[in-house]
């Protein structure tokens, strides 16, 4: 197996509960060398349960390739401590948002079950424009770009220079 296909299993089996952090590592310790234990505990140091999607763990590997600290599912407040949004990445006060077509087929939210795909593509400009009206840019990406990450990391730098918020971020 991969490092791509490790990290999205084990990011999965974190997020799902039918792991821990210490169970993979103890079970990835136990293998010899010849049996790759370095690079399955490369792997494991990259895993990250908050990943709630295939296309979420890919894009920050792919981010951690190109040098970024991509932190998952920050939640982001306004000046008055109100929530506005949870997003899937936060780098150098840049939005990474990962979009696959199913999301604007159905909402992730369980008081929006009934909204049509206008909808949900009208909840998320106006929850875009909350993040942006905070300060940080917004890049979204997409499957096709995952296999151009040098395209995603020239995207990334021009959007660090227009964050307009300290860098380090509200939780």
């Amino acid at each position: 197996m991969g490092r791509v296909c490790a990290v999205v299993a084990g990011d999965a089996a974190l997020r799902s509960g039918l792991a821990s952090e210490g169970q993979l590592t103890e079970e990835t310790a136990a293998l010899s060398p010849h049996q790759g234990r370095g690079r399955a505990l490369d792997a494991v140091l990259l895993m990250d349960g908050r990943s709630e999607s295939v296309g979420e763990s890919r894009t920050r590997l792919a981010l951690r390739d190109l040098g970024y600290a991509a932190e998952s599912q920050v939640v982001l407040r306004d000046a008055d401590g109100r929530f506005v949004a949870r997003v899937d990445l936060m780098v150098e006060g840049v939005v990474i948002e990962f979009d696959g077509q199913v999301k604007y087929a159905r909402t992730r939210d369980a008081e929006d079950a009934v909204a049509s795909p206008e909808q949900v593509v009208w909840l998320e400009k106006r929850r875009e424009d909350a993040i942006r009206r905070l300060g940080h840019p917004v890049e979204r990406v997409i499957w096709s770009e995952l296999s151009r990450p040098g395209l995603l990391g020239a995207r990334v730098r021009r959007a660090a220079e227009l964050v307009s918020v300290p860098r380090s971020h509200p939780a």
